[in-house]
C-alpha cells in the first residue's frame, strides 16, 4: 500500500517520525530532511529473547522475564495488548533479531 501524507512544518524538524500498525513499528524516519524511510521487511518471530531480561521492573517476574510473555506451541506470544509499555513499541537490539528494515 502506497501512502502520501504532507506533514505541517512544525513536525518536519522533529527527531523522529514512526508509523505504527497497532502497537508494531512499520515504518520510521530519524531526524533530517534527507533522511530515507525505513520500511518494515521482515517481522518478529516471536522467540521473545528480547522480553525475557527486561530487568527489575512492574512488568518482570523474580528472573527479570516480562509478565506478559506466555509461551504457546513453542513459541511466545505478548498477551500486553494496549497495555504494552513504551519501552515495548521499539524494535530489540539482539543478536539474530528477525525484524529488519529497507530504505524506501
Amino acid at each position: 500500500m502506497k501512502i502520501e501524507i504532507e506533514l505541517p512544518d512544525w513536525a518536519v524538524d522533529g527527531f523522529l517520525k514512526i508509523i505504527h500498525n497497532n502497537m508494531e513499528t512499520v515504518a520510521y524516519k530519524e531526524h533530517g530532511k534527507n533522511s530515507p524511510w525505513m520500511v518494515k521487511s521482515s517481522r518478529c518471530n516471536n522467540c521473545g529473547e528480547c522480553c525475557l531480561d527486561i530487568g527489575s521492573s512492574m512488568l518482570s517476574d523474580d528472573e527479570g522475564k516480562c509478565l506478559y510473555l506466555v509461551k504457546e506451541s513453542g513459541k511466545y506470544k505478548c498477551n500486553a495488548g494496549g497495555k504494552k509499555n513504551v519501552g515495548c513499541l521499539g524494535d530489540p537490539y539482539i543478536e539474530g533479531c528477525t525484524v529488519a528494515y529497507k530504505e524506501q
